[in-house]
């Protein structure tokens, strides 16, 4: 949530605890979630039997957060995504990737031309 408060998010939060409007916000351009991955981690809750045990299973429930977001708001399907990360995310994105190229059925066709935009990939 640092980079939503302090880097790309609408508002900011200086040291002192003032809240300031952010001129640069990503949102002037363009429509984006914030996603806690993986369950359990950040401001994300669950229970023992929840948890991920490997980043396959994570990519995973990524993809099924994906169809449910796309079933409560249908007109993402045909829009473009672009993931994006910091830190860990390097190597989370490519599995999320493996994830979404191994479905036998995609969620749209439009959305096989997914942009990966991340520093840090790892062949998986």
């Amino acid at each position: 949530m640092l980079g939503f408060f302090l880097e790309n998010g609408p508002i900011r939060i200086a040291s002192d605890g003032t809240i300031s409007v952010n001129k640069y916000s990503w949102d002037t351009v363009s429509d984006y979630i914030w996603i806690d991955q993986p369950v359990g981690v950040g401001f994300s809750t669950a229970n023992a039997a929840g948890y991920v045990t490997d980043e396959d299973q994570m990519g995973a429930d990524f993809m099924g957060f994906l169809a449910n977001l796309v079933k409560v708001f249908p007109t993402l399907a045909t829009r473009p995504l672009h993931l994006t990360g910091e830190s860990y995310a390097g190597m989370y994105i490519p599995y999320i990737m493996k994830a979404y190229f191994s479905m036998a059925n995609p969620l749209s066709a439009s959305w096989a031309a997914v942009e990966t935009l991340c520093c840090a990939l790892k062949s998986v």
